[in-house]
């Protein structure tokens, strides 16, 4: 308590010790002050007179109490609304920053996506395959069921004309044909353009959780079947899909089929080791487990082969500065080996075509004085 609030109480103070020294030297009167007047002839004592001024000390007593207690109250009021208002913004705070660093773990997530995607365009260009430039129509395939029609099938693509498109995977069901069926209808017609600009319009309107993910799903595999230039869409939707589901207790059983797909857009980008995490995150009990098992041995295997040449270049690290001198003398010598035997076999290639030369003169020197 501050000293303001102590000068604030000082009268109630005051009043409160003056009537507690009177009760006391009425009840005892051998604890009152001495008197320095001369001393008086003792009276009767008056009963009623002793009995009215402890009533009314206290009472004085009560009344400065409360009005203690109440000076105490105010002074805490301001204090309690204070904390209050601070409790209420720091809420809000804490919310405000929780939002965003979701977001920010979302635009994180886009900015990988994106650099993955930049370098798988890269060593797409310094590779400079021919397949790039093929313009060949790929043939679509459709298991069990007839071209262009509804089916609860699997509905597979046939990639090897065209290496640049991925194969459409993508398991139909009752729910995906009541809200994606013609859209379903355009991928088994390999109309995979018109099959994006359906499913884009379809998403926005309202649909139910499982649904959504499943569309989201639908649109990943057709993004990722168009085209290297699409799998960064692709691998958005399946993100977007994971944190909805991650959200909502009710779509935890769709996590296995959302991390399988998200495998599949991370093996598309060449990103090995979370393609195999994700793939890993398929449980034995889902349907999709023996393909995801596939999947991750294959990406255990290029991983293990990628980390093959690393011994050789480490052997090439250890050589001496004679080591390499040596070793490129030897190339070069090599080398001078070689187009000596190329200028061998011209000079031969030459001297068979003077003899075989019908218009030659006949006093022209022969072949054998032709170095």
């Amino acid at each position: 308590m501050t000293a303001g609030s102590l000068l604030s109480f000082s009268p109630q103070l005051l009043t409160l010790h003056s009537s507690s020294t009177l009760l006391s030297a009425l009840i005892n009167p051998s604890l009152s002050p001495p008197s320095t007047s001369p001393p008086r002839t003792p009276l009767a004592p008056d009963i009623h007179s002793y009995c009215s001024l402890a009533c009314e000390a206290a009472a004085i007593m009560d009344y400065a109490c409360k009005e203690l207690l109440d000076d105490i109250a105010r002074q805490l009021q301001p204090l309690r609304e204070e904390r209050d208002l601070w409790r209420t913004r720091a809420e809000a705070y804490k919310a405000a920053f929780e939002e965003q660093t979701h977001r920010l773990r979302e635009a994180i997530e886009i900015v990988i996506a994106a650099k993955i995607e930049l370098e798988h365009l890269r060593s797409l260009r310094h590779s400079q395959r021919p397949f790039l430039h093929s313009s060949s129509p790929r043939p679509v395939h459709i298991r069990n069921v007839s071209e262009c029609s509804r089916s609860s099938n699997t509905l597979v693509s046939d990639a090897s004309f065209d290496h640049c498109k991925a194969p459409i995977e993508w398991q139909s069901n009752a729910l995906t044909q009541s809200h994606f069926g013609r859209v379903e209808q355009l991928v088994a017609c390999d109309d995979l353009a018109k099959a994006r600009d359906e499913i884009d319009r379809i998403l926005p309107a309202r649909l139910p959780n499982d649904a959504r993910v499943e569309g989201l799903l639908l649109k990943s595999v057709i993004c990722r079947a168009s085209g290297p230039d699409w799998s960064l869409e692709a691998l958005a939707q399946c993100s977007e899909a994971l944190s909805l589901c991650q959200k909502l207790s009710e779509l935890h059983r769709l996590l296995p089929k959302v991390q399988y797909h998200r495998g599949l857009c991370l093996l598309r980008l060449r990103e090995l080791e979370q393609a195999r995490d994700a793939f890993a995150a398929v449980g034995p009990c889902d349907p999709l487990h023996a393909q995801a098992t596939k999947h991750r041995t294959s990406c255990d295997d290029e991983l293990e082969f990628a980390r093959l040449p690393k011994s050789r270049y480490a052997f090439d690290e250890h050589r001496t500065v004679t080591e390499g001198f040596l070793y490129s003398l030897k190339d070069f010598d090599s080398n001078r080996v070689e187009e000596h035997r190329a200028r061998r076999v011209a000079s031969s290639h030459q001297v068979q075509s003077w003899d075989d030369d019908p218009f030659r003169a006949a006093g022209d020197p022969p072949h054998d004085s032709i170095v």
